[in-house]
């Protein structure tokens, strides 16, 4: 269990640090990629300027000198690998510089465009003096360099937001860690008094019913409500007795998983265990008419305590022969499935409703319509059920629907098949 939130814990911060990451890096990315567009757009406007301001307007319309005087390529190669051109007033390409191909046709509206092939920023202004239309500048600049640098960026922002990540999952790891050591030595602490408390008691209860029961073996002279008062001492020591022997057994499982430590050497035999537990429950199950099947193939072996399978079945099987009712049916089947061995128990019986399914597992849980006290039980089979299967690394679930039945399933991985 304080592995499971150790996970949860872990997997919770990591996935809020992650999105606050995603969140950053893509307003970084968006913010650096859009200063690189600005940027850009502020050298068009200020070479489209420089090109219009070139222009003698004192002869009432000319040329940009800009574009007219073509220098050598070493002297501006910038310039070189851009496309400048000037439009007449009627839309007719008259000069033009540069090695970019521009394939656009001419916007006569002021603004900026893109070109895909090759992938260009274009911008184009109208030269205007004294309230005339002198001509269009058109400025392209290829947009190669501002996707390596967006790329740079990205590669960046990726390297370091992945070192980030793990240098938090190994700090996140070591905090959680630590922050549940207290919490682990408190459970440790809790588990320990439950095995001593509930081993203590069982001697002086031992002793309670025994002479509750010698005093009702001779009862000449009782009183007749005396009588009833030693069978109520009788019933009460009872069922303290099994619930102190059921909080020991839940206790003893809750200790170090059979993975992690010893683990039985020699297989046992699926069938004869399955055998014994529905022979303890035969008696009952007649009693309300029921049917009880087991579908396990022969020579099923696992490698796990007999005495531990035979609790688990026992718990599970016990509760679905207790709320089935009368005329029902009750199945056990065991089978290899993808390297797993998966024992199911199946009824008839009254089901469990959504709201309470995810609560079956918990210690003295108990739900108005599937459990009651009026059963016997102590609300502690399914706990003890599921510690035991933890306690080999296995997996328990149920699936049910009121009115339905339900069905439980035990996994067992391949290690100990």
């Amino acid at each position: 269990m304080l592995k499971k939130w150790q996970r949860t814990l872990i997997i919770s911060n990591l996935s809020v640090f992650l999105a606050v990451l995603t969140v950053f890096c893509a307003a970084v990315y968006l913010f650096a990629a859009s200063a690189f567009e600005s940027h850009l757009k502020d050298k068009l406007c200020a070479i489209a300027d420089a090109a219009i301001a070139s222009i003698d307007f004192d002869h009432g319309e000319g040329q940009p000198d800009l574009i007219v005087s073509v220098l050598p390529g070493e002297a501006s190669p910038s310039l070189q690998k851009m496309r400048l051109q000037w439009f007449r007033p009627d839309g007719t390409l008259e000069l033009e510089l540069g090695s970019m191909p521009l394939a656009l046709p001419l916007n006569r509206q002021a603004g900026f465009e893109s070109q895909a092939v090759p992938e260009a920023l274009v911008l184009t202004k109208p030269a205007i003096a004294e309230g005339k239309l002198l001509g269009y500048v058109r400025v392209g600049h290829p947009l190669v360099e501002v996707r390596r640098q967006e790329r740079v960026l990205l590669k960046d922002l990726l390297l370091g937001a992945m070192v980030a990540l793990i240098a938090s999952a190994i700090g996140v790891f070591l905090l959680v860690r630590q922050s549940l050591k207290p919490v682990q030595d408190t459970i440790s602490r809790l588990r320990q008094f439950s095995a001593d408390a509930a081993h203590e008691l069982r001697t002086p209860l031992t002793a309670v019913r025994t002479n509750a029961e010698v005093a009702l073996r001779h009862p000449d002279g009782m009183r007749e409500e005396d009588k009833q008062k030693l069978e109520a001492i009788v019933s009460g020591a009872r069922q303290m007795e099994r619930l102190t022997g059921d909080l020991l057994l839940l206790a003893r499982s809750e200790q170090k998983p059979v993975t992690n430590g010893f683990q039985p050497v020699e297989s046992i035999s699926v069938h004869p265990v399955i055998a014994r537990v529905l022979d303890d429950v035969r008696v009952e199950a007649a009693s309300k008419a029921l049917c009880l099947t087991d579908n396990v193939p022969d020579g099923l072996e696992v490698r796990l305590d007999s005495d531990d399978l035979s609790c688990i079945l026992g718990n599970l099987v016990g509760n679905a022969v207790k709320y089935t009712p009368p005329g029902g049916a009750v199945t056990v089947s065991a089978a290899r499935e993808n390297g797993f061995t998966v024992f199911k128990v199946s009824d008839t019986g009254i089901g469990i409703g959504k709201k309470d399914i995810d609560k079956v597992f918990d210690r003295f849980w108990r739900a108005d319509k599937v459990r009651s006290h009026q059963s016997g039980g102590n609300g502690l089979g399914l706990s003890i059920a599921k510690a035991i299967t933890e306690k080999y690394a296995g997996e328990i679930s149920v699936a049910s629907e009121p009115g339905k039945g339900s069905t439980f399933t035990v996994r067992f991985s391949s290690e100990l098949n």
